[in-house]
């Protein structure tokens, strides 16, 4: 079969339809060319071998020592250059930038005018240095200082609880509480603080996880789970047993009776010991004949009867001996107080072995309480009852057996036996609703009638006073 040959079509180049047309593929494959060998700096027709390939050698036994001077020379280099991480903000362009002048924003060092900045150096030449340069150089002294004193990795000779920093000059002083003192005081008690952290025990001795009674299981023996199953119904006949005895004291305990008897025996038992008045005895009693006169505690005094300067003087003398035997009869005490010394030490030694007794005993039951269950909250923590299968819920595979208990419920149980929480009020049946405030209502100054304001202009105001006034007048 003879090929064809495609005649190349020829057609108007005046628009720019008909350019487009053109191939030019190989021409932009020639430029890019040129754009990559520009950008590389030289060409690869006029490189040479060296520059373009390296052969990778290994160092000869003799050549050792030479060897390693090159790489810690390389090393070196290496580590003078920028880091690798910062390549991809420099540009890989050989080509020129076609803007050679632009604006940089210089330096606060080249931004200085000439003549301050040659008035700094001859300041710093003799010695004198601003503030922020002096703070300066203390700080890297203090930072070499402390990177000198650090230790080195995996050096533990040196003990840092035996090093208490002294206190400052000032802080000695007696006018310096001694609470100010402590609180100043680096890592004088952390080590104290540190060993007590690590002797205190665990909130509870209870384990986290308890392991479940063997009747529990989906396949127990029969003695196990007849032992949980009697267990559990000594605990409901607990229970019961409680509820009846409640019931018995309280609603049986009385009798129901109608609402008429009971308020008749009500008024029956208020009215004991109030006497039954008759007629007769309703009347007014007849007044009294006695007519005798009425005499008072304090008889009339009389101008007559006066107190003479004698009986004064007398009156003042038994004053004076009455204050006198007051004062014998308090210092007679204190000198019979010495000796009731013995008693009083006695009963002291008395009260203070009470306490220690008490003290013992609180001590006796807070280290007895060491890890169960104590009280949290408002209220008791209840253990939650225990799951069981009944024997006619057992089964042969855990596929077909009927699930018990709650995992969520059983941890939170288990987080408020460990004393790690405490019995909140949304459970403990308490509300911890807050009672709404009391509003106080007024009315506005706006909303007021014109009486409200000025009592004078209410309605009737005049007339009732003018009434009131002639009432007065008229009973007068």
């Amino acid at each position: 079969m003879a090929v064809t040959k495609v005649k190349k079509r020829q057609g108007s180049k005046k628009t720019k339809k008909a350019w487009r047309k053109t191939d030019i593929r190989d021409v932009e494959e020639f430029l890019e060319d040129k754009r990559l060998e520009e950008r590389l700096g030289v060409s690869f027709k006029d490189s040479k071998d060296e520059d373009l390939f390296t052969v990778d050698t290994a160092p000869d036994s003799s050549n050792l020592e030479k060897y390693e001077g090159f790489q810690k020379e390389r090393r070196n280099k290496i580590a003078s250059q920028p880091p690798r991480c910062f390549a991809n903000l420099k540009s890989d362009s050989k080509v020129p930038d076609p803007i050679a002048k632009r604006n940089r924003v210089r330096t606060d060092e080249e931004r200085k005018h000439p003549v301050l900045r040659l008035k700094e150096a001859e300041l710093k030449s003799k010695g004198i240095l601003k503030a922020k340069e002096i703070t300066r150089i203390r700080s890297r002294q203090y930072n070499a200082q402390q990177k000198r004193n650090k230790p080195k990795p995996g050096d533990f000779s040196k003990d840092l609880w035996d090093e208490d920093k002294p206190l400052p000059g000032e802080m000695n002083s007696e006018w310096v509480l001694q609470p100010a003192k402590e609180h100043n005081i680096a890592n004088s008690k952390l080590k104290e603080m540190v060993i007590r952290y690590s002797k205190r025990s665990k909130p509870s001795k209870i384990a986290a996880i308890e392991s479940p009674h063997p009747g529990v299981s989906y396949n127990p023996s029969f003695s196990a789970h007849t032992e949980l199953l009697q267990a559990i119904a000594n605990k409901e006949m607990e229970l019961i047993k409680k509820d009846k005895h409640i019931k018995r004291v309280t609603s049986n305990m009385f009798q129901r009776i109608p609402r008429e008897q009971a308020e008749a025996d009500w008024m029956k038992e208020m009215s004991q010991g109030v006497p039954v008045l008759d007629a007769e005895a309703a009347k007014p009693d007849e007044e009294p004949t006695d007519n005798k006169d009425f005499k008072a505690i304090n008889p009339p005094t009389n101008r007559d009867k006066k107190k003479d300067l004698k009986a004064k003087r007398k009156a003042r003398e038994e004053k004076l001996k009455k204050t006198v035997r007051e004062r014998t009869k308090a210092e007679k005490k204190k000198q019979t107080d010495l000796h009731l010394l013995k008693r009083i030490q006695k009963d002291l030694d008395e009260a203070q072995e009470k306490v220690n007794l008490v003290t013992q005993k609180r001590k006796a039951v807070r280290e007895a309480s060491v890890g169960t269950t104590r009280r949290l909250g408002p209220r008791k923590f209840e253990d939650r009852p225990e799951d069981f299968n009944l024997a006619s819920d057992l089964k042969g595979s855990l596929r077909s057996i009927k699930p018990q208990g709650n995992l969520l419920a059983d941890r939170f149980s288990s987080f408020q036996k460990r004393n790690m929480m405490h019995v909140p009020p949304a459970i403990s049946g308490k509300s911890n609703r807050l009672k709404a405030k009391k509003v106080k209502r007024y009315k506005k100054a706006s909303h007021k009638m014109e009486w409200e304001i000025n009592p004078y202009e209410r309605p009737g105001y005049l007339k009732k006073k003018q009434a009131q006034s002639a009432r007065a007048l008229g009973q007068k």
